[in-house]
């Protein structure tokens, strides 16, 4: 859990019970604490949407302050699912089928929770039942509050800078551990001495080891990303954003239009990754990849154009944080000044939707 979780689903067996009360304890606590950016949601594996829940489990939500009269069930849905950040089920039966119903989709699948859930008991049994999910509500709330300050701690040790070709090894090793088909150690070499002119390759340093890399090459005013890489034991700290906006920033600066990119259409947090920072599907190659097979989604950010269309966005205080954190990165990676940086960080704060004239539509 990092500062990457925008919604997190709690999947019980039906949305009438333990599921949309253990939601709305997590939003509650999340209010108290001042998180402003985590989403929680219930929905139900078996039962029928729309319905109330439980009136005995109504009332002892009621006697911690939460209302749920108005809650009506949800039923779950791949779609819905997939689009979670995370999913708690509410124990490993629903672990299970939630595994089964999706089987190769990609998404992120917590530990089951382990709750019980009354059927028709009296009512000392849901103040039971309450409790249970208060102290796994309470565990999950301390494990992702000491996983923020981890990500702080570790984004304050964290330097970016140009890799040169004495890194070649320690990328190679870096390819090896995130892709089937990584690239030779002579490949690497070839875009490590590319000049500034045609490409782009950055690397991200924790306590002297890499941990992440990015890198581009360009073509007139258009410029292509090759890889993105994460070490497994970093990823979710937000690495792969500041990556990604060093290239982006590379690109601002050498006046190129287009950034594009192919990506697996099954892995959704790197499509989440881009498309938070604008890029938009333009097309798709079927069956592009192998081992496993999949197809190819190809995205591209619009660096040239009109003005985000997009209401205003108000950022909250922890993206704050990380953006002054990038800007100060960005501003000795590529020798501009921490001002400039920073605005251009916000320009690129939140996606937005390049204005396109319709086929046959006249100039104005």
């Amino acid at each position: 859990m990092s500062r990457l979780i925008k919604r997190v689903l709690v999947v019980g067996y039906t949305d009438t019970g333990v599921a949309p009360l253990c939601a709305a304890i997590l939003n509650q606590m999340c209010t108290k604490k001042g998180i402003d950016d985590v989403v929680f949601d219930s929905c139900g594996f078996w039962g029928d949407r729309n319905q109330p829940v439980d009136s005995a489990m109504q009332r002892v939500a009621g006697e911690l302050g939460i209302d749920l009269t108005r809650y009506k069930a949800k039923k779950v849905e791949t779609k819905t699912v997939r689009a979670a950040s995370l999913v708690i089920p509410q124990d490993e039966v629903i672990w299970r089928g939630i595994r089964e119903l999706l089987q190769r989709k990609s998404f992120r699948l917590g530990k089951p929770a382990k709750l019980n859930q009354p059927m028709g008991g009296q009512l000392e049994d849901y103040r039971r039942a309450r409790g249970e999910v208060l102290d796994y509500c309470r565990r999950f709330m301390r494990n992702l509050i000491d996983e923020r300050r981890g990500d702080k701690k570790m984004m304050d040790g964290l330097t970016v800078v140009r890799l040169q070709t004495i890194h070649a090894e320690a990328v190679e090793q870096l390819e090896k551990e995130c892709f089937t088909h990584p690239w030779s150690l002579a490949s690497i070499v070839g875009e490590l001495e590319k000049p500034t002119t045609e490409g782009c390759f950055i690397g991200a340093f924790w306590e002297d080891q890499l941990v992440g890399y990015g890198s581009l090459y360009k073509v007139g005013d258009e410029a292509y990303v090759n890889n993105i890489a994460v070490a497994k034991k970093m990823r979710r700290k937000g690495i792969g954003h500041l990556l990604l906006e060093g290239l982006i920033a590379d690109c601002i600066l050498s006046d190129v239009a287009t950034l594009s990119l192919e990506v697996r259409s099954k892995n959704l947090d790197a499509i989440r990754l881009y498309e938070t920072h604008g890029f938009t599907t333009i097309g798709c190659r079927k069956r592009f990849y192998r081992d496993p097979v999949d197809d190819g989604v190809i995205m591209t950010l619009f660096l040239t154009g009109e003005a985000p269309v997009a209401p205003p966005y108000e950022p909250t205080e922890r993206e704050l944080m990380m953006e002054q954190k990038q800007a100060k990165i960005l501003s000795q990676l590529f020798l501009i000044s921490y001002d400039e940086a920073l605005e251009r960080l916000v320009v690129r704060r939140r996606p937005y939707k390049i204005k396109r004239k319709r086929k046959n539509q006249p100039a104005e």
